[in-house]
Order: C-alpha cells, then sequence, then structure tokens
C-alpha cells in the first residue's frame, strides 16, 4: 500500500503477518442432495458480506459436505472478507462457527481482540484496498492480494486496551435483537393478513 506515517509504537504488518491464518472456502458439489439436504453446518456466501456480524446464515451444508469437499469450518471471530463481484472488499465478522464459499477469504486471530481490530481496520481501509485492486464494482481480489494488505498495528497491549471486542459483541446482540424484532414484525403481519 502507500507509504504510511504512524506513530513510533506502531508497526506496519501485512494481514497475513497479523493473522494466526487465512483460509479460502469452497463449495461443496451442488449435485450431490447429501452435501446439502437438512444441512447444520452454517456456510456464508460473499453476498452476505457486507461490513456486517454474521449471526446464521441462508444456506448450510452437512458433515459429509464438509468432510468431502475444500471448505474448511472457521472458527467464532475469524474475519471475512469478499473476493469477487459486488461485494468485493466487504468486510464481516463471524459470531459463529461457519464454513465459506470460495468467494470469501477468513481471516484467523489470534485472539478476540486482534480479530476485532483487524475488523475495524479492513473497514476503515476500503477505499484503499478499492484503489489498489483497480477499484469498481466487478472487480476480484485474491486471497494473496489480502494477505498482502497493510495495516497499522500498535502494541497488543493498546489493543486489548481499545476493546474493540466489547463493540462487536455490542453489535451482535444488536444483530440478534433485530433479528428477533424482523422475525415478530412478520408473525404480526402475517397474523394481520389472514384475518
Amino acid at each position: 500500500m502507500d507509504s504510511l506515517t504512524f506513530p513510533e509504537d506502531f508497526k506496519v504488518k501485512t494481514v497475513s503477518e497479523f493473522c494466526a491464518e487465512t483460509k479460502s472456502g469452497s463449495t461443496p458439489s451442488r449435485i450431490n442432495n447429501e452435501y446439502w439436504e437438512n444441512g447444520t453446518i452454517s456456510w456464508v456466501k460473499s453476498g452476505e458480506v457486507h461490513n456486517n456480524i454474521t449471526l446464521q446464515t441462508e444456506e448450510y451444508i452437512t458433515p459429509l459436505g464438509l468432510s468431502e469437499s475444500s471448505t474448511k469450518l472457521l472458527p467464532k471471530d475469524t474475519v471475512l472478507m469478499a473476493m469477487y463481484g459486488v461485494t468485493a472488499g466487504e468486510v464481516g465478522y463471524l459470531a459463529i462457527e461457519a464454513t465459506t464459499n470460495q468467494a470469501i477469504c477468513g481471516m484467523i486471530c489470534r485472539s478476540k481482540a486482534e480479530a476485532a481490530y483487524l475488523y475495524f481496520s479492513l473497514i476503515q481501509s476500503q477505499a484503499k484496498i478499492s484503489r489498489l485492486s483497480n477499484g469498481g464494482a466487478q472487480d476480484n481480489l485474491s486471497k494473496n492480494f489480502i494477505d498482502n494488505i497493510k495495516i497499522a498495528v500498535p502494541p497488543s497491549e493498546f489493543i486489548e486496551k481499545l476493546n474493540l471486542a466489547a463493540i462487536v459483541e455490542q453489535m451482535t446482540l444488536n444483530t440478534k435483537e433485530i433479528t428477533l424484532l424482523k422475525e415478530l414484525q412478520a408473525t404480526v403481519l402475517a397474523q394481520l393478513s389472514s384475518h
């Protein structure tokens, strides 16, 4: 990225240096119903990644779909980045264990505090990431590109003191509440329309 100026105790690190591990997912074959039917394992599509907290997914795969494909189960508190299409460069945060399709890079951090820091850092850097990837809604990012994104990293004690994990936790609670309210609204509207 461009040359950046940071306080002396900040370091510039790449995403791959900051994270414990980065992984991209895959799509189990849609031909085999045993990979999808009655699935219980969350499977995130890139269209579901838009600077949000992921608590549930639109689709689920089965344990067989997980074991017989190259998709990987990502732990809770993994940071996601969409790599393809309109959502390329958008970020997500897993509040659940989940798998992803091949259009998502999962960034596994060493702590919840570091995951929250990375999540907000990448959101803040989206315009720059878009420029560096040549901008435009249809540009694709590669896992290698994401691994090499540079971020400003303060000392770990400072990351802990920022307490961004508490903000992510509050966002998670808010997202749960919004989901419940939408379900309640749908129920009430269904009851009203049946009368």
